[in-house]
């Protein structure tokens, strides 16, 4: 039976549109929809303390949400939503929270999609202090280890950076340096720039890189390490710490009136800053982490502690009680956090 083409094309092309019109609004959202979770305020932290709330916004992509039905679930804690938004509460223990959206169009066409939050009692902040650059094997081995340690853990963790050492004609350092920062486990802070300490001036008297030092000298030092950070590295050092944890009235001065450092490791309580106070120790003495001591007296009643560490110094017995100092935090479950993490957190 011979078929007029005529009236077929007539017929079919026009039924196919329609079938595709159907098919495509029927499958639209499940083919074109991708979900971006927002916590409030805007980051991309998902941390959240115990008993804590936050606001979820979730964010799809190319649909029309008049039609859309969301439904809002978590496997702990309590939700409460409303559209494309929810209010989430952490239960009273540390946790790891499963928040979940479910959205439906009016084709019962469905996408799943959810969002992870750890909620925490304590968070923890690592300061690896003092460094520098080697000449025989650029990163200083026992840092090395210590970087390695961090990814393998998968937790986070701040590197104090003398400046001077940014002032050399290596490239691989700084491509090594780079390479760590765009890993996004270790935030580099502003460690000085020579890391001086018990200096004798001209009067005889003792001086540190930042006490008993002028105004001119401490922000020159403070300024060329921010200078070679954003040079070399291509970042802006957001912390600072000083050598020896040695500063005085001046320093004070110094750092209030630097707008690119928001956070001071252990500074003086009275600036603008953000200060991260020493609660506790891991070593005992410096350079010499020692488990039992730290268990025996762990206060974790503390909200956060920022922790001071030497690991370039370490032998392989000292890092075996850094090792084992970490694994009984993370038994603890507490969250670890760079320093400008914590002044996000803060912020909220």
């Amino acid at each position: 039976m011979m078929i007029n083409m005529q009236i077929f094309n007539r017929i079919a092309v026009p039924l196919f549109i329609v079938f595709l019109l159907f098919f495509y609004s029927c499958e639209g959202l499940r083919l074109h929809t991708e979900m971006d979770f927002t916590l409030t305020p805007s980051d991309s932290l998902q941390l959240l303390k115990i008993n804590g709330s936050t606001e979820i916004e979730l964010n799809p992509n190319d649909f029309d949400d008049s039609n859309i039905t969301v439904t809002w679930s978590a496997n702990t804690g309590m939700i409460v939503g409303h559209g494309l938004t929810a209010i989430y509460t952490a239960p009273s223990e540390p946790c790891t929270a499963i928040v979940q959206t479910l959205l439906t169009d009016e084709y019962d066409s469905t996408i799943m999609d959810s969002l992870v939050i750890i909620v925490y009692k304590q968070l923890i902040i690592l300061k690896a202090d003092d460094l520098i650059y080697s000449s025989g094997y650029t990163i200083p081995l026992g840092f090395q280890r210590f970087i390695d340690y961090v990814e393998q853990k998968k937790i986070m963790a701040s590197i104090g950076i003398i400046g001077n050492s940014l002032e050399i004609d290596n490239d691989d350092y700084f491509t090594i340096l780079k390479d760590i920062i765009n890993d996004g486990s270790i935030e580099f802070w502003n460690h000085g720039f020579d890391h001086k300490l018990n200096g004798v001036n001209q009067n005889g008297e003792t001086y540190h890189e930042f006490w008993n030092t002028s105004y001119e000298h401490q922000k020159e030092h403070l300024e060329k390490t921010q200078d070679l950070a954003r040079e070399k590295l291509g970042i802006s050092l957001r912390a600072f710490g000083a050598p020896g944890n040695n500063h005085d009235s001046v320093t004070l001065d110094v750092i209030n009136g630097n707008d690119e450092i928001k956070i001071w490791f252990y500074g003086n309580p009275e600036s603008n800053k953000l200060i991260l106070e020493r609660h506790y120790n891991i070593e005992f003495p410096t350079s010499f982490p020692d488990y039992e001591e730290f268990v025996d007296n762990y206060p974790n009643d503390e909200e956060y502690l920022a922790l001071q560490i030497h690991p370039n110094v370490w032998d392989d017995e000292r890092f075996d009680q850094f090792n084992l100092i970490v694994d009984y935090l993370i038994q603890q479950r507490v969250a670890f956090v760079t320093p400008y993490q914590f002044y996000r957190l803060a912020q909220r």
